[in-house]
């Protein structure tokens, strides 16, 4: 499957890894919308908008939940610069099953 970034205005990553059970608010902004859902250190960050993603077939990964997360460096509408130095947003968190 693959994961795919829309409307972006700025730098873009995605990021996966394991889900965050209470998502973290990175600030106040945009109503509260800007909230981290994958736990750090993450497995995989991408410079992109987009990311692909292939599941081996491996009986071991059944019942894990992987989660996946845009950023948008420079753009408007989320965080501040008052975080990292940059404004920023974020997408919703897809939490993925395998089963």
């Amino acid at each position: 499957f693959s994961i795919d970034l829309g409307n972006v205005v700025g730098l873009p990553f995605v990021i996966a890894g394991l889900n965050l059970p209470t998502p973290l608010s990175l600030c106040t902004a945009a109503a509260g919308t800007c909230r981290q859902g994958v736990q750090m250190p993450a497995m995989l960050t991408q410079f992109g908008a987009s990311l692909a993603v292939s599941v081996p077939c491996n009986a071991g990964l059944v019942g894990i939940a992987l989660a996946f997360q845009g950023i948008d460096v420079g753009a408007s509408g989320g965080c501040s610069s008052a975080l990292f130095g940059v404004a920023f947003r974020v997408t919703d968190t897809l939490v993925v099953r395998l089963m």
